[in-house]
């Protein structure tokens, strides 16, 4: 149990460090071609991504995870995985190079027609990838992971700042995913040596498993693409450049933060599905955790979205704020089911996953067309809003099907935080109103400081105090008091931390 845990908590630090080190570096990028090009770029490398997306959403096999989860994977698996990851790409590429023009025709942008093509084959170039890469995720070893992710996010990153300034052309949005997606794929063979074979001798037992997993990825691909795609002919070029503007942002910022999250839960949530009352406990551990992190930094961004445009991409930007507001609370509220998906896969509930995107693409599909069709951006983001707070209670229906946590439970179980969230948000309103009452505009950035310091002091001050009202019990407070002790031991040295061993809370 100590040593799942050890790794498992090992294995969190190192991809949330890589992964906080490539949002860094996406978030870096995005504002250096944010500066360089315009809203039209961006919507043309939206376009063309979605449309891939789509396509790839479609024909999602699942492999890798259906590898993590076989009790014991032979080399024929690997190499089936291998051959079928393979001929999904090489199809995907010829259905995008037949369909290009036509695609093109119908948006309207006959520079769409080269961009599909490129992305066609970076779509084979991470086919090939090494399947055995899965092998490290099982054995809860994740440094393969962090090492491959930030030296091709590092890479990709370069190589896409350079382009846009030398050529300031859109390509420097796909390029940078290019070159990460090349890189990713030698490293893999790089880190673990493996020379694939041609088999599909191992089709049946991999699809067994993965087979709800597609047919979810297929929903959640409609779900996420197919809106962009049918708001990307509804909306100006301009306001859908300005979409895609915003939820980079928000997604840098925060949802992309809960991808490595979700990796490591669903190899420790696999380790300990057959205990049932360890994995709730592990559940409500995580969920603790991740809204304690998560929950402030989305309501903060959305409070604060109006100066963290101005300030780092300028005011040309602006009308992106709406939208980075939305986004930025749509992936923060997301955050109290965010490990579902990873426990659903762990214990076998893949069919329960794939019956509630169904569910949540029936309620999304029409909700959101309709509202970008009938009340541009605005309509669109107020009908993602609706649409997310549906998902999040279906998601909180599905735990508790699963693990017997009631949904007043799993709320119960954050509220501390959401306690100190909604005082922080009314105190930094409060502060937005006297500055203005004070004469500072929007742009001002002494005003702008001050509310984050407000808001931060606040927070911290409010979730200590309830911390503190309730004697200390365990959750996310005394987690990340024990992962400040640790590095003050580590810091100080051990002869300095045993002078201060009683303070650890165990």
């Amino acid at each position: 149990m100590s040593s799942i845990r050890e790794k498992a908590s090992t294995g969190a630090a190192l991809l949330i460090t890589a992964k906080a080190l490539t949002a860094a570096l996406s978030f870096v990028v995005t504002i250096i071609l944010a500066r360089i090009l315009i809203p039209e770029d961006f919507a043309l490398a939206a376009i063309a991504i979605t449309i891939v997306g789509l396509l790839a959403a479609f024909t999602e096999l699942g492999l890798n995870n259906a590898l993590v989860h076989h009790k014991s994977p032979e080399r024929a698996h690997f190499d089936t995985a291998w051959t079928l990851n393979m001929c999904r790409a090489l199809i995907l590429a010829a259905i995008l190079a037949a369909a290009a023009n036509s695609l093109a025709s119908a948006y309207n942008e006959p520079r769409l027609v080269h961009v599909i093509y490129v992305l066609g084959v970076s779509i084979v170039v991470g086919a090939v990838a090494n399947p055995t890469m899965v092998v490290f995720t099982r054995n809860l070893s994740f440094s393969q992971e962090f090492f491959v992710s930030v030296t091709a996010k590092l890479i990709g990153a370069v190589c896409a700042i350079l382009f846009a300034v030398i050529y300031h052309s859109y390509w420097a949005i796909l390029i940078g995913a290019i070159v990460a997606q090349a890189v990713t794929t030698i490293n893999s063979y790089i880190l673990r040596p493996y020379l694939p074979r041609i088999s599909f001798s191992k089709t049946k037992e991999l699809l067994d498993f993965s087979l709800w997993l597609s047919l979810s990825s297929i929903v959640h691909g409609i779900n996420h693409y197919i809106v962009q795609l049918i708001v990307g002919l509804v909306l100006p070029r301009a306001q859908f450049g300005y979409l895609v503007f915003g939820q980079r942002v928000a997604a840098v910022t925060l949802y992309e933060a809960l991808e490595p999250v979700r990796q490591v839960l669903f190899a420790s949530f696999t380790a300990i599905q057959d205990d049932a009352a360890r994995l709730k406990k592990a559940y409500l551990k995580a969920q603790s955790i991740l809204v304690f992190a998560i929950l402030p930094v989305g309501v903060g961004l959305a409070l604060m979205a109006h100066p963290v445009l101005y300030f780092i991409v300028g005011e040309k930007w602006l009308p992106a704020v709406p939208v980075l507001q939305v986004m930025a609370m749509v992936y923060a509220i997301q955050a109290i089911i965010a490990p579902a998906g990873a426990v659903a896969m762990a214990t076998g509930n893949t069919r329960a996953s794939f019956y509630r995107d169904t569910l949540s693409l029936s309620v999304r599909l029409p909700l959101v067309v309709a509202g970008a069709y009938f009340y541009g951006l605005n309509g669109l983001l107020i009908a993602v809003f609706v649409e997310t707070s549906f998902f999040v209670f279906i998601s909180a229906h599905l735990v508790r099907r699963i693990l017997k946590i009631g949904i007043t439970n799993q709320l119960t179980n954050c509220l501390r935080t959401i306690i100190a969230v909604t005082i922080m948000a009314l105190a930094v309103l409060v502060a937005q109103q006297a500055f203005r009452d004070f004469g500072f505009g929007p742009n001002d950035l002494l005003p702008a400081v001050a509310q984050v310091v407000i808001g931060a002091l606040t927070y911290v001050g409010v979730i200590g105090l309830l911390w503190w009202q309730q004697r200390f019990p365990p959750g996310p407070e005394r987690e990340l008091l024990n992962v400040l002790l640790g590095l003050r031991r580590r810091f100080f040295g051990q002869s300095i931390a045993l002078l201060f061993h009683r303070d650890r809370v165990e």
